[in-house]
């Protein structure tokens, strides 16, 4: 969201060479932010303070869900409450 923003103000701020220098603000903040994200969810992982084993493969981690199921739900049953027809 913060890149888009940046990258709007610049688009509609600047024009010519400045643009070229403006751009480079929003686009190394993304890089930046993708790699400093991806590091502090491999580390957290690793350290156990995420529901997926730290014992499993990368890979598998990346296609597989952890989150909590309730098996006390009624699968008939919608969102309110009420029984489907």
């Amino acid at each position: 969201q913060n890149t888009g923003i940046a990258t709007s103000a610049a688009l509609s701020l600047f024009s010519g060479s400045d643009l070229q220098l403006a751009m480079r603000v929003p686009t190394i903040y993304g890089f930046v932010e993708a790699i400093s994200i991806a590091v502090y969810l491999l580390i957290f992982w690793k350290l156990g303070w995420s529901k997926a084993p730290k014992e499993e493969k990368i890979c598998t981690i990346i296609v597989k869900t952890y989150e909590v199921q309730d098996h006390n739900e009624d699968p008939d049953k919608d969102d309110e409450g009420e029984d489907e027809v």
